[in-house]
Order: structure tokens, then sequence, then C-alpha cells
């Protein structure tokens, strides 16, 4: 299944991007009493996130990262903000919070994308409270993290058992070709070269959009049309890849 997500010039069809699609869809075409919650897992910077955002243009969803430091009152407001719902009073208790929002995903059938769930999974009150909000309302329910996710859930028996896993993928060549057509849409770049980068990126697209905007500047600097393996010998990707060693003779 090819999904494809405008970032500007080009239409970017991304590995991730298509894998959480799948998940909705199979989420949302589930059979009758089947559990609706899925495990959108990988390790950072293989664009979940991005992959949660394209899907707000696919379908009715809402999209919340949890924010460290969230109570568990917060953390359902602001799904309700996002759902614009209208407010509660000030003194609102956290379960009138949950009831307002099973109704409203029962009624609305909008689809919950709760991002950063590697944070909170360890909090027994955080993980029942999203296991009742999806069962109560029979909404889908996209839990995004990192991944250690799935291991963690094992802690919630009672929610790891309704889960469909779905881990998302290191970025490959096709996916390099694509996020070069807008990062470095100033100068062609060759296979060889898109194959070193993905290579030291070990698949992460952000660090491999990263590098791809290095070699964009540096080609536009230096007056390149094409950079290949050969050419980009001479750019110094540890500056974008690596944090800086700290400088000696420096007083604090």
């Amino acid at each position: 299944m090819s999904q494809s997500h405008s970032i500007g010039k080009g239409l970017q069809p991304l590995t991730n991007v298509a894998l959480m699609a799948e998940l909705i869809e199979k989420l949302n075409s589930r059979k009758f009493g089947m559990p609706g919650f899925g495990v959108f897992h990988g390790p950072y910077g293989y664009g979940k996130t991005y992959s949660a955002s394209f899907a707000l243009n696919m379908v009715d969803a809402v999209h919340v990262s949890y924010v460290k430091g969230w109570t568990v009152k917060h953390f359902l407001k602001s799904i309700a903000r996002a759902m614009n719902l209208p407010p509660l009073r000030k003194s609102a208790q956290w379960g009138e919070y949950m009831d307002a929002l099973i109704d409203a995903l029962r009624s609305s059938g909008t689809t919950l994308l709760l991002d950063e769930v590697n944070l909170i999974v360890k909090q027994e009150l955080f993980m029942e409270t999203i296991r009742v909000l999806g069962d109560n309302s029979q909404a889908t329910v996209v839990l995004i993290g990192t991944d250690e996710l799935p291991q963690y859930l094992q802690m919630h028996g009672a929610l790891s058992s309704r889960c469909t896993w779905c881990p998302a993928q290191p970025s490959d060549l096709t996916d390099a070709r694509m996020l070069a057509s807008y990062y470095a849409d100033g100068v062609t770049i060759s296979n060889d070269l898109l194959e070193i980068v993905v290579n030291r990126c070990t698949g992460s697209a952000r660090l491999i959009c990263k590098e791809l905007v290095q070699i964009d500047e540096w080609a536009v600097a230096h007056g390149f049309a094409e950079v290949d393996a050969a050419t980009a010998g001479h750019i110094d990707f540890s500056e974008s890849n690596s944090a800086p060693i700290p400088r000696k003779g420096l007083k604090v």
C-alpha cells in the first residue's frame, strides 16, 4: 500500500507512512467486538510522529503527544481540546472528562493517535485510562512510542492482549530518494551516495534528512549540480549527526 503526503513541492510515499495507514485501516475495518488498539513502535527518528500527522489527512483522527509532567487529567483535557469538545467546568474531575471523551469518541468514530506513550507506559493509571477509553467507546486507538514500548506494555496484560503490533521500519533507498527530492532539491544525488547516507544513518529518516540538507547546502555553495560518493568525500558529515566534543581550555 503506497500512501503519499505532500511536504512542499513533492509527494512523498514513505514506508512508515504506508504502514501507519495500513494499521489504521485494519483497525477501523475490524469485526464487531474485536479490540481496536494498535501499537506503532520504533526507534527515535524513524518518522513515527510524521506518519501520525499524515493520518490526520487520511481519516477522522486526532493526534496528541504526551508531555512529561502531565497528569492524567491534563492528558484527557488535551485530547478533549484536540477533539474540539466544549470545555467542562474548571472543577471537573478526570472521571468527568473520561465520560465526555467516551461519548464523543463513540458518536464520532474518531481515531485516537496517542504519541510518546513510552513516557507513561510504566504508570498504571495512565494505561488503564487509555484502555477504558478505547474499550468503552469502541474507538480505534493507536499508541505510538519507542521500540521498548511493546515489552513495557506486557506489564499491563489487560491492554497488551488487546493490541495489534506494527513495528516502524528503517528508511531504505527508495525513501531516501523521495526525501532527497524535497530536502536536497537543489542538487542531483547519486544512488551510491544515497546508499552510504542510509547506511550511515542506520535508516533514521530524521538523520537522513539532516545529511541531505547538508549535501544540498554544500553543493549549492560550491557550484555542484550533481554529487556522488566521491565528491561527497569533501563534506564533513560529523557536524550533522555527532554531538560536538568538549573544547579544551574553556573556563566554565
